[in-house]
């Protein structure tokens, strides 16, 4: 008798979509932590993440980029130069750029006051 049982019984699938078109106006900026945190608590248990947009060179490559910046620690020039070694392609539209920018300076802010909130009273 044949094996019934269906190909990865224990394969979890999660989506996230992002509702932003490839424009420089759109505001991708408020999405990058929700998408940053989404890719490393797949990465902490183990998974692997699909980052998808359709042309694979603006979106998707801006989010990947936020994923390194917050969750390796990785300045916005390092995090892009991971990405684009990854696939040449990648060109996040100026408007993204300039948010990612943004977000560089917000993570540097968010990691010099939680330094300063660990350091204890002499």
């Amino acid at each position: 008798m044949a094996n019934l049982q269906q190909p990865f019984p224990t394969m979890r699938v999660s989506t996230l979509r992002v509702p932003v078109y490839d424009e420089p106006q759109e505001d991708l900026y408020k999405y990058f932590d929700r998408c940053a945190d989404a890719i490393a608590s797949e990465a902490e248990r183990g998974g692997r993440t699909v980052v998808y947009c359709k042309n694979g060179r603006s979106r998707s490559a801006t989010v990947c980029v936020a994923y390194l910046m917050k969750h390796q620690g990785l300045t916005l020039t390092d995090a892009f130069q991971v990405v684009k070694d990854a696939r040449s392609v990648v060109e996040p539209n100026p408007g993204f750029w300039t948010q990612l920018e943004r977000y560089e300076q917000e993570l540097k802010i968010r990691r010099s006051a939680s330094h300063r909130s660990n350091l204890s009273p002499l």
